[in-house]
């Protein structure tokens, strides 16, 4: 990017390609975009328009009203190119800026830089010149893999084990999630001999990091007749970071069941952790659905410093902890042995 000098920007993943200039403007929260003419101007987002990542517009599972409003002004005003200045990330540390649009039906293209660059945009230059060299593949088929291990019975309950089995470009992925794949299959293994009293159905989702979600949507499009008979969901993402243990957190648990799974978790060391939404398991907590996440107890203040990084890779993995991960999931299905209800 070019004004009275050149600019370090980033292009916004998914982002339209665009060559061109325009005169610059300031927005710096949802009254400036509702107030000012962006048409065919190069808008710069900073401040509190820019304070965190805005959803996907079409992401099925949860789309805040304040983000939704400032897609569709954008959308409806047209500017021809978005600059977003934005500080740390609020979930990744380490970084100086984030991307505040990660959509590939997002229609305007765009880059993002720092909170500093961008003030010296606005306060340097009229108009700035602007190149995004990017394509977008439309049209784009997903599939979705499962393994089932019937119980034999037509009206048997079911429980899903679950990991995403995507990454972010750009990173090895190596916690977030080859380590919940590894889980997964580790789980399968040790299961491969049992002979449950409801199915099981072990799924590595397609597409959890990108807003399509195109895996998720197939799934949950296959099971839509037999929701009601979905009796818990395992969901495994960010496990087995070698500097934590793992942890557990529980949706929609009644009393009984909560107690029924204590006895695994005594036994293969994991700990109780806090509730939290980031993962595939919120699809099904949503609805009511008992579910399970499980994770590394330094989730929050580690994992997620190298989630979505170049630096998430294989040394920061402890095969020791996947293996009490798996361990506790297959003891869990073999606990809940007797019908849940």
């Amino acid at each position: 990017m070019k004004g009275d000098r050149d600019y370090i920007v980033h292009p916004s993943p998914f982002s339209r390609p665009f060559n061109g200039s325009g005169e610059v403007t300031a927005v710096r929260s949802i009254d400036d975009l509702r107030e000012k003419d962006v048409r065919d101007k190069i808008a710069v987002l900073t401040g509190d328009i820019a304070k965190e990542p805005l959803m996907p517009k079409n992401f099925p599972f949860y789309f805040p009203d304040h983000h939704a409003e400032i897609i569709d002004l954008l959308e409806t005003k047209r500017p021809k190119a978005l600059i977003a200045g934005t500080g740390e990330h609020p979930i990744i540390k380490g970084f100086d800026c984030f991307t505040l649009f990660e959509d590939s039906n997002f229609i305007i293209p765009g880059v993002f830089t720092t909170i500093k660059e961008a003030e010296q945009v606005i306060k340097n230059n009229s108009r700035i010149s602007l190149i995004i060299d990017s394509r977008v593949i439309e049209n784009i088929k997903s599939r979705q893999l499962k393994a089932s291990r019937k119980s034999g019975r037509a009206s048997a309950d079911k429980i899903i084990i679950c990991a995403h089995m995507d990454t972010k470009y750009g990173t090895p992925g190596a916690l977030d999630n080859a380590g919940g794949v590894t889980v997964l299959l580790k789980t399968m293994e040790i299961l491969k001999d049992f002979s449950p009293q409801y199915d099981l159905e072990f799924v590595p989702f397609n597409g959890e990091e990108y807003p399509e979600v195109m895996g998720q949507l197939k799934y949950l499009n296959s099971i839509s007749k037999d929701f009601s008979k979905l009796k818990l969901v395992i969901n495994i993402d960010g496990a087995g970071h070698k500097d934590g243990g793992i942890a557990y957190s529980t949706y929609n648990f009644n009393e009984e069941l909560q107690k029924r799974i204590e006895t695994p978790a005594k036994t293969y060391g994991l700990e109780k952790g806090p509730q939290w939404v980031e993962g595939d398991h919120s699809m099904f907590v949503m609805q009511g659905i008992p579910s399970i996440a499980i994770t590394s107890t330094n989730m929050f203040h580690t994992v997620a410093g190298v989630a979505h990084t170049e630096n998430d890779t294989e040394d920061l993995v402890s095969c020791e902890n996947l293996e009490k991960a798996a361990s506790f999931i297959a003891g869990i299905v073999t606990t809940l042995q007797e019908k849940l209800v």
